[in-house]
């Protein structure tokens, strides 16, 4: 069965694929708020992306910490 934009069909079956791993804050985008993270390999830290969704009380707890 072809898939067909805008129409829900009892066909397909929407499955989320989430996976975890542990990454580190690398630094902090000042213009529109967002947490740059790395993830270590082989003794290195690689870009692994931006984290914009923190709740309000975790933004809030991370400008006390830093200076921005």
């Amino acid at each position: 069965m072809k898939y067909q934009i805008g129409k829900r069909l009892h066909n397909w079956l929407k499955v989320i694929n989430y996976q975890y791993t542990d990454a580190v804050i690398t630094g902090l985008r000042k213009d529109e708020f967002g947490l740059l993270l790395g993830i270590e390999e082989n003794n290195r830290i690689k870009p692994a992306g931006i984290m914009e969704i923190v709740t309000p009380a975790a933004r809030k707890q991370l400008y006390s910490q830093y200076k921005i």
